[in-house]
């Protein structure tokens, strides 16, 4: 494994990929080192349609990754055993799916891998959400053995940085956000979010967080930075800041999380805390936190993104799970949605799996559970 210095180094990176894409080729190269690996990808599969693309990688050649797009995906024998297996934070090897004399057999193998001089592959799984995967992954010769015990335990722990680093990219992405926020692409936002250093103090708020700390319902804030209800709230929260901002400069390994603030006479406040790239304030850099907040909806339906993060749950069945919750049935959530009844039973069927519930009634009361109780307390 990796020592501790080269694993927050390679935390830093993922967080720094979330905010400028152009990082990702130094992450990927950082990456492959730490697996003794000649190459390494950030790859989107998509099975059922038969589609596929490495996004970004290092020393790929892109002529290689234009014929997996066009069809080596479809011939993927390390892929297709893995998929029933898969769920988010999975980590696998490919001779755990194909021996390697089988391998060796393939199409695959002779046609793709062997012309790269390439034979075992680490998948790491960062979402899945109906047939669409994404995976980080890094590949090495015959000679260099599988990708196991040291390498592997620093893919585990670099997976839920990656995969909070993702939910970060993907809810600025197109607001041509930078860490300078501009206040008109902040306010674009649909919910609340402040930009805090690594005392809480704060950087950047949109206009509905300023309107909530106006407020001063749950969350206020002075010269010290972000408040909660009692001195011991407000520590809390303010550790789990500095513990998140220490990620981005190479000095801790926290991944951020969800916290939960009471109020008085209202549903609780869920903060989703992030780590963000150093910001720039002034000519000076310095380590950024987002914080993004959820006010329950009035009718006591959970926020889908939080269900997402507490369960364990893809997108779609995050909304899914959030709109039974709501009160609506499954028929209404399809239409809702605008898919088919199978597919929508399909899904509440994973749902179920993910979760060890099995009928909807166990599910709404975890839902409604989990997202009360997700913790500032």
């Amino acid at each position: 494994m990796a020592d501790e210095n080269e694993i927050r180094d390679l935390i830093r990176l993922v967080y720094e990929c979330s905010l400028d894409a152009r990082q990702w080729q130094h992450f990927l190269a950082a990456y492959a080192k730490s697996q003794k690996a000649s190459g390494a990808m950030l790859v989107v599969d998509d099975v059922v349609n038969g589609s596929g693309s490495v996004t970004v990688s290092h020393t790929i050649d892109p002529f290689w990754g234009k014929r997996y797009h066009e069809y080596y995906l479809g011939v993927n024998v390390w892929l297709a055993p893995a998929r029933p297996l898969m769920k988010p934070g999975w980590i696998f090897g490919g001779e755990e799916m194909i021996g390697d004399a089988a391998l060796q057999k393939t199409e695959f193998y002779n046609d793709f891998l062997r012309p790269q001089n390439q034979f075992y592959v680490l998948g790491g799984v960062l979402s899945l959400d109906h047939s669409v995967s994404s995976l980080i992954s890094a590949i090495r010769p015959k000679a260099g053995g599988p990708i196991q015990g040291a390498e592997r335990s620093t893919t585990q722990e670099l997976v839920p940085h990656l995969q909070t680093a993702l939910r970060l990219h993907h809810r600025i992405a197109g607001l041509g956000a930078q860490l300078e926020y501009a206040s008109e692409a902040l306010d674009c936002l649909p919910g609340a979010l402040i930009v805090t250093d690594c005392a809480g103090r704060i950087l950047h708020m949109n206009r509905r967080a300023e309107a909530l700390l106006k407020s001063n319902a749950g969350l206020s804030a002075d010269v010290n930075g972000l408040r909660s209800g009692s001195a011991s709230r407000t520590a809390r929260l303010r550790e789990f800041i500095a513990r998140a901002a220490s990620t981005v400069t190479g000095n801790g390994r926290h991944p951020g999380g969800v916290l939960e603030i009471q109020r008085a006479t209202l549903p609780p406040l869920q903060l989703q805390i992030t780590p963000l790239a150093s910001c720039s304030t002034g000519g000076k850099r310095r380590a950024a936190v987002a914080i993004f907040i959820a006010e329950p909806e009035p009718a006591g339906q959970p926020d889908a993104e939080l269900l997402g993060v507490l369960l364990e749950l893809s997108p779609a069945e995050a909304r899914l799970t959030a709109a039974l919750a709501g009160g609506k049935t499954i028929q209404q959530f399809a239409k809702d949605a605008a898919v088919s009844i199978t597919t929508a039973r399909t899904l509440i069927g994973r749902v179920f799996s993910k979760t060890g519930t099995s009928r909807q009634v166990e599910l709404v009361r975890l839902a409604l559970t989990r997202a009360g109780r997700s913790g500032l307390g």
